[in-house]
């Protein structure tokens, strides 16, 4: 295997590198955490360094940092499995707490910015600076703030899962997050991803993928509206006929038309409301997702040329259209050419997900 890995410890004491495994699968999100799996034979590799806790990643692409949390030894057989999420994962063992810059009153933790900022304030408050000393992770700092994003974003949170809190924010914002290591500073650094602009419509680089090309094949498209909504009612403060509403969303009418209502108690604002309307039917957009395994290699080379959370060209059918790069899932087996399976636009949501919107607001 040409690929090596590195195993270091969250101190960043190298623990081991592995020159040889017989599969690797590793999907890097754009707006949430990803996954990882790696095999390999006692009897072909160094092993011992490979424990709970560590992280693995390829010596050429540290940033595709992937945190060990399930290991599998087989007797007999003598393989290990190793897994878990990319390192973004970390923000997994943390939720949102109201009062985590101080009860304002409200039972909520609010705030006003940039799409950057907003990210930055759940973090420092949860992660990198809570002010319950035990919560704190001192290995994760902040990058240098540059406001980027969606401005005048307002949101508030009160013990959500703060990887499914930053993943909402993302979905809002156009945007992705990640954790990346400093070697420097021996540091892991949450940041904010908005993506680069790769059509060539901003002047600059342009990457386009087709089967006509060569550099794509196995395309699938997918176009679902079972789940999608147009329009959101908001009930914010107040009872009965006091109560105020909001709608916000589009102005379709008749059969395209497709409701759903959702509760902001907290809120008294109209503006604020219809905010939150816009930003629940966020997780209700219909799905529109191209699928299909990219070839890495000739000209244009995943993580040096594109990455996830670009904005490329994706040519088909006689039309181009310009598609964000979602979710990219590598794939190496023994004995087979290594593949990128590239996920583009708006993906299909998993039980999980479906679950959680039904729970989070109350569809009439």
């Amino acid at each position: 295997m040409s690929v090596i890995f590195h195993v270091m410890d969250m101190d960043f004491h190298l623990c081991g590198e592995l020159d040889y495994f017989s599969s690797l699968y590793m999907t890097r999100e754009r707006a949430g955490i990803g996954a990882f799996s790696v095999c390999m034979h006692a009897q072909d590799a160094d092993t011992a360094g490979i424990q709970i806790g560590r992280v693995l990643f390829p010596v050429d692409h540290p940033e595709r940092m992937g945190l060990i949390e399930r290991v599998t030894r087989e007797e007999g057989t003598d393989t290990v499995t190793a897994g878990g999420t990319m390192l973004s994962g970390l923000v997994r063992r943390r939720i949102a707490l109201p009062d985590a810059f101080g009860d304002d009153g409200s039972g909520y933790d609010s705030v006003l910015a940039d799409a950057e900022s907003v990210m930055q304030h759940y973090v420092s408050g949860n992660v990198s600076a809570p002010a319950d000393e035990r919560r704190k992770m001192a290995c994760i700092v902040l990058e240098e703030n540059q406001h980027r994003g969606a401005a005048d974003i307002r949101w508030q949170a009160r013990y959500e899962p703060l990887e499914q809190l930053l993943g909402e924010i993302a979905a809002y914002a156009d945007a992705g997050f990640d954790i990346v290591p400093d070697f420097e500073k021996e540091k892991f650094v949450f940041r904010f991803v908005p993506g680069r602009d790769l059509t060539g419509n901003a002047g600059g680089a342009r990457v386009t993928f087709s089967l006509g090309m060569g550099n794509a094949q196995g395309v699938t498209h997918t176009a679902d509206v079972s789940g999608a909504k147009s329009t959101a009612y908001v009930g914010g403060a107040g009872e009965g006929a006091q109560r105020v509403i909001a709608v916000a969303g589009s102005e379709e009418a008749g059969l395209e038309r497709r409701e759903i209502f959702v509760d902001a108690l907290a809120v008294a604002d109209a503006d604020a409301l219809s905010r939150e309307g816009e930003r629940a039917l966020q997780d209700y957009a219909a799905v529109d997702s191209l699928t299909c395994e990219v070839t890495d290699t000739g000209p244009l080379r995943y993580g040096r040329d594109w990455d996830v959370g670009d904005l490329v060209n994706v040519q088909g059918a006689g039309t181009v259209r310009q598609m964000r790069v979602t979710q990219v899932t590598e794939s190496i087996e023994t004995g087979r050419a290594r593949a990128l399976t590239v996920t583009f636009g708006m993906p299909e949501k998993g039980v999980t997900a479906m679950i959680k919107r039904l729970r989070s607001a109350k569809i009439r």
